[in-house]
């Protein structure tokens, strides 16, 4: 299995439904694809401001100016969470968004590709959002 290669014990992951998900007081919520993220406003009410791809969520985190004057490293990050939000563009909604495809179903090389890039990218969350 390909999280095992990588180090990764996934045997207690399982998919769920988002219709069947209450997700209203998430601090953040965060999909691979637009359609992920509309599921999860849409069918578990997740807070619209709170809820990004995460390519996107790093993109946004990126150009935030200057660092958090919190120093209490959640009041930070929801500080930062709050600022991406307000760093989209008016429409985004409508707007195309940084995706990170879904690898379920794809082939073994794809589904590697794909797990390089979440790497990537939750290196760069875990300095944006929480350094």
């Amino acid at each position: 299995m390909l999280a095992e290669g990588l180090g990764l014990d996934l045997s207690g992951h399982r998919a769920r439904n988002l219709a069947d998900a209450d997700l209203t007081d998430f601090d953040l919520v965060l999909g691979f694809e637009r359609r992920h993220v509309l599921a999860a406003v849409v069918d578990a009410g997740a807070p619209i401001e709170r809820t990004f791809t995460l390519p996107d969520f790093v993109d946004l985190l990126a150009t935030i100016p200057g660092q958090p004057l919190q120093s209490d490293r959640v009041e930070r990050a929801l500080v930062r969470i709050r600022h991406a939000h307000a760093q989209r563009p008016p429409g985004f909604r409508n707007a195309p968004m940084a995706e990170l495809r879904d690898p379920l179903g794809l082939p073994a090389a794809a589904q590697r590709e794909t797990a390089q890039e979440l790497d990537r990218l939750v290196a760069e969350l875990s300095e944006l959002l929480l350094a």
